[in-house]
């Protein structure tokens, strides 16, 4: 879960350790689930802003579901070296 302000700055070294060994990678974003998470709208990175923030530094392509009732919205990077999944409300 990528929190604006507390490991949002990370979101691209994320993706280039997952893309170096071949791991897909899934994000959620952070949604409010009442008072146990501390949720605030100002923290969060909309499933938007991670997409395009990504995209501009590796090209996604978007993938069709792996399974079934599959809730992740998924892409690949368009050269070939894995994929992520977005988990949005």
């Amino acid at each position: 879960m990528i929190q604006r302000g507390v490991n949002d700055r990370e979101l691209l070294t994320l993706c280039q350790y997952f893309r170096e060994r071949g791991h897909p990678l899934r994000f959620i974003e952070f949604m409010d689930v009442g008072n146990t998470n501390h949720w605030t709208a100002e923290r969060v990175v909309p499933a938007r802003e991670l997409l395009a923030r990504i995209s501009a530094e590796w090209p996604l392509e978007p993938v069709g579901p792996a399974y079934r009732g599959e809730v992740a919205a998924r892409y690949r990077y368009v050269d070939g070296r894995g994929e992520i999944g977005l988990i949005a409300p």
